[in-house]
């Protein structure tokens, strides 16, 4: 069996990128969240606004891609945090 192989801890200053992958975030919720995250020490990194919608998800499919594949190579960006769950 493989090894577990741990990210590195986030320490106070690091980015961390906000992703909507998947359902939209209401704008209070996300306001409250990234409000926490930097008084926490961290620095937010939003590639669009995840509030947007198209139907039920947070954009098209190829926008949500592009989103999140440009989140993770992005060399920045110390962790990706994904505003809601779902499928899409």
């Amino acid at each position: 069996m493989p090894r577990l192989t741990k990210p590195r801890a986030l320490r106070p200053g690091a980015t961390i990128g906000i992703a909507a992958p998947a359902f939209p975030i209401d704008a209070a919720s996300l306001h409250a969240g990234t409000k926490a995250l930097r008084a926490a020490g961290f620095r937010i990194r939003q590639r669009r606004d995840p509030t947007r919608s198209r139907g039920y998800l947070a954009g098209s499919d190829a926008a949500r891609a592009r989103e999140l594949t440009a989140m993770a190579r992005d060399p920045s960006v110390d962790a990706i945090l994904c505003v809601r769950g779902g499928y899409g």
